[in-house]
């Protein structure tokens, strides 16, 4: 047995030659015990006596006793013991005291933890700690939960002249369909389509194509390929939801916005309006804030894009797709920002009688009838007319003839000649670009507008009658109802030949109200950019190829296509599309995400109007398998 901290030994019984338990306990001098505690006591006890003997300076002797006195601090008391003489805590020892020169050497310790039954606090302390140990594990697993939240769901919702593109596969778009990483969204020119992500919704409007690219719990990015797009963001504080247009990215947590994607003569116009909160914006060599009833409109073209920001003016909010699209989230619970200011009530008033039309008249008695009444119609009744009652006719007397007078003839009127309306002026640019010539025309300003048409034929003289005449056909491509799109275009087949272009504004019976002189262009066929280079390069694949080197009024931008069964993927037939690219002198990329498979790819060079898109350039189709 071991002295303890103060060279003593504690005696041992004689009869078994071990140191009883109380006597061991009572020999610590730790004052009144309790059964309860004994056991700890003790070990704790041996522990300090143990840990004493593997130092050279001795610890203070109060050291029990203070570590008892603040174990005991919240355990229940019972009546207080008066200390006496044997249970005093003897004075401490001074400091540097040396342990005794014939004293053993300690040997080391090797502490270890001996598993029991809890036996310090009471039943109902323990009870209470063990709740809240449960407690405390149910709500770190339930937070655990809260830290990881499940990604949102793309879904697609109100959908109407909608295509779904998935893997080079299309097919109408159906409500409830769930869209996956990669899916196009294509809306026809009278459709609409609405995509929800999440509480998120983006509404498409007629011509609008959207991809989706990410759909994360903090990250969704879509790519709006062309046309007009409403973004209603509901999300948490810590989701990004990016809307990316060619070099552009909008970024918004938690807002609504309109982004308006459609081509120029030099490229393309971006144009978004920030309707709730603000929204970010970043690019090349860009970044900036567009703040909520402020509008940005960028032009991209082959240089750095060009930004200009103004307040929304009132009249603009009245444009139909803002007031339709208000309309929904006020009947969703939305905040509408901006669009607030505008007057949503719809007027509506009863239809107003006519009372010549017995059909719409109605007594009093018969239009306070309930729905399951039935009318009794009451009239006074007839009386039955009596001979004397008939009236007679008053006669009246008989004329003298007169003598009848000979007709004198009376001159024919000549038809007055209905003058013919003079004929308004417009102007028209004819650029002929590979694969296709570009028409632009200006606004016709007058009265009675219906529609444009451009009229072409291989001879300088073009009638503006419609039917056309004279040799003369019309370019479908050109047909706009729209007073504001002017500009579309007249797909080539073969180059090398003349044609003559004449612009004509027509009235409601297609009569012409404006035209503009005669353009003549020769034209070219779509021009080859030759070999297209596809290399892995780990998780990637580079693709590089020769630029586009034709006129900056001929270009929009890259589509870079691909399919799993066409052999010459084009990106105006529906094929998938890999990478989008709005700079012209771009000669490579690197691109990412494709599932694994061998494909047909392409790269084209596109040029986009108002009206419509063509090929002016494009590469050869290469077969490569995706690792």
């Amino acid at each position: 047995m071991r002295p303890d901290r103060f060279g003593r030994r504690p005696k041992a019984d004689p009869r078994t030659g071990r140191v009883r338990r109380d006597a061991e306990l009572a020999h610590l001098d730790v004052g009144p015990t309790d059964p309860a505690l004994d056991d700890l006591t003790l070990e704790l006890a041996r522990a300090g006596s143990a840990a004493a003997a593997a130092i050279a300076e001795a610890p203070s002797p109060t050291f029990a006793a203070d570590l008892r006195a603040r174990l005991l601090a919240e355990y229940p008391q019972g009546d207080a013991v008066e200390p006496t003489a044997a249970t005093a805590v003897p004075p401490a020892p001074l400091a540097g005291r040396a342990l005794p020169a014939d004293r053993p050497q300690p040997e080391t310790v090797v502490p270890f933890i001996t598993r029991r039954s809890p036996t310090i606090l009471p039943a109902p302390r323990w009870t209470a700690l063990t709740v809240a140990a449960a407690l405390l594990l149910s709500v770190i697993g339930f937070n655990s939960s809260l830290f990881q939240p499940a990604p949102p769901t793309a879904v697609a919702g109100v959908a109407s002249g909608a295509t779904l593109v998935r893997d080079g596969v299309r097919g109408p778009l159906i409500a409830g369909t769930q869209l996956l990483v990669g899916d196009e969204v294509r809306v026809g020119p009278d459709g609409h389509a609405t995509i929800n992500i999440g509480k998120s919704e983006a509404r498409l409007a007629a011509g609008a194509e959207l991809r989706i690219d990410i759909v994360s719990a903090d990250l969704v990015v879509l790519q709006q390929l062309d046309g007009r797009i409403f973004h209603r963001v509901v999300s948490g504080g810590n989701t990004k939801y990016t809307v990316e247009t060619a070099s552009l990215d909008w970024t918004a947590h938690g807002t609504a916005f309109d982004i308006d994607r459609e081509p120029n003569p030099h490229g393309e116009t971006v144009t978004m309006t920030a309707i709730q909160h603000a929204v970010q914006l970043s690019g090349p060599s860009l970044l900036a804030t567009i703040d909520e009833g402020r509008r940005a409109v960028v032009q991209l073209g082959t240089g750095e894009p060009d930004v200009m920001t103004s307040e929304v003016e009132l009249a603009d909010l009245h444009d139909p797709w803002f007031v339709e699209n208000a309309r929904i989230d006020l009947a969703l619970g939305n905040p509408i920002g901006v669009l607030d200011a505008l007057d949503l009530a719809e007027a509506s008033l009863p239809p107003t009688r006519d009372p010549t039309d017995p059909l719409q008249t109605a007594s009093p008695a018969t239009e306070s009838q309930g729905p399951d009444e039935t009318a009794t119609a009451t009239s006074s009744p007839a009386t039955e007319p009596t001979p004397d009652a008939t009236p007679r006719p008053t006669p009246r007397p008989t004329p003298k003839p007169t003598p009848k007078p000979t007709p004198k003839p009376t001159p024919k009127p000549e038809p007055t000649p209905t003058p013919t309306p003079a004929l308004g002026a417009m102007s028209m640019t004819a650029v002929a670009c590979p694969g296709g010539v570009v028409l632009d025309w200006s606004p016709f300003a007058g009265d009675g507008f219906n529609h444009y048409l451009v009229l072409s034929s291989a001879s300088a003289t073009i009638p503006v009658a419609y039917p056309p005449e004279g040799g003369a056909s019309a370019v479908d491509e050109t047909y706009s109802a729209d007073q504001a799109k002017t500009d579309g275009f007249d797909r080539i087949a073969d180059g090398g030949a003349t044609r003559s272009y004449r612009a004509v504004a027509y009235g409601v019976e297609d009569q012409p109200l404006a035209a503009s002189p005669v353009k003549t262009v020769t034209t070219k066929t779509v021009k080859a950019l030759g070999a297209l280079d596809l290399t892995p390069n780990g998780t990637l694949t580079d693709a590089s190829w020769a630029p586009f080197a034709g006129s900056a009024s001929c270009y929009s931008f890259y589509k870079l296509v691909y399919s799993a069964d066409d052999t010459t993927p084009s990106y105006l037939e529906g094929a998938s599309v890999a990478w989008v690219g709005s700079n012209q002198a771009t000669g490579s990329t690197s691109i990412e995400g494709l599932a694994p498979g061998t494909y047909w790819f392409r790269l084209q060079a596109i040029r986009q109007t108002s009206l419509g898109k063509f090929v002016v350039a494009e590469t050869d189709s290469v077969q490569y398998s995706v690792p």
